[in-house]
């Protein structure tokens, strides 16, 4: 926003000052019109930042570790707005450049210059708060862990189409304590039908410390130690013909079912 409004008033500044022959308007205009170019890109990147951690947390269903734009691309952006303030302020302030006849026009550096230098210290301000937030959190989900369905239900809410369904869950880290957390996450449709309780799957996570931060691998469920294999299945069958309790036909036709369903 702040780079498209010097993008406009940046030439009209310039064409104010080249009217009034005042050389400290047309500096500030082409000041403010230079860095708009700058102030726009990084205001593009920071967009295209936020759209990729937005699509990375429907994905996964949790919050992608990390700041949304990195500590260096936060200083240049300040930086920036300050660039194009503080000369303005200083202009408008001193009226350098600008005759005692068009004294009124000093007004326009000048609260042009303390609007942008008030968007700067207010982003630094919000910046630091949400760093300091996010390092208060905790560590983000590192440790190998195993999740198991407790319970689950849906929310009635759909991201990308996708459900999203508040489970609880028995979490088993490598390190660590065995903890249990109830959280909301995206499902893809590939994961729904291993969605039961009892059913698990593999997944990293923060600790106990902070129990819903975690990345769920859809793609790894873990192995149901309960499920009967194929082979314990036939020799379940077997100690029933044994005892009698089937006949040699049931037999027969039960086990060329397991057989024809490998």
């Amino acid at each position: 926003m702040i780079g498209r409004v010097l993008l406009l008033l940046g030439p009209l500044t310039v064409v104010a000052g080249i009217w009034k022959g005042s050389t400290g308007l047309v500096a500030v205009g082409g000041l403010w019109f230079l860095l708009a170019f700058a102030i726009l890109r990084n205001s593009y990147r920071l967009k295209a930042a936020v759209d990729e951690r937005k699509k990375l947390k429907e994905s996964t269903g949790t919050e992608p570790p990390g700041p949304i734009v990195s500590m260096s691309s936060f200083l240049l952006s300040t930086a920036t707005l300050l660039v194009a303030g503080v000369p303005a302020i200083v202009v408008g302030a001193g009226r350098i450049g600008i005759a005692d006849a068009d004294a009124d026009w000093r007004w326009l550096p000048l609260v042009g210059g303390i609007v942008i230098t008030g968007i700067a210290l207010l982003s630094a301000l919000l910046f630091l708060t949400a760093s300091g937030i996010t390092a208060a959190v905790g560590p983000p989900p590192t440790i190998p862990a195993e999740i198991v369905i407790v319970s689950m239900k849906q929310t009635g809410t759909y991201i990308n189409e996708m459900p999203r369904i508040e489970l609880v869950l028995d979490v088993t880290p490598e390190t660590g304590a065995p903890y249990q957390v109830t959280k909301k996450a995206t499902v893809p449709f590939t994961a729904i039908g291993s969605l039961a309780p009892g059913k698990g799957f593999k997944a990293k996570v923060a600790g106990a410390e902070d129990p819903t931060s975690m990345d769920i691998d859809w793609d790894s469920p873990l192995q149901d130690p309960s499920a009967d294999t194929i082979d314990d299945r036939l020799r379940r069958l077997d100690d029933l013909k044994a005892q009698g309790l089937v006949t040699d036909a049931e037999y027969d036709t039960q086990r060329q079912r397991l057989l024809d369903s490998l």
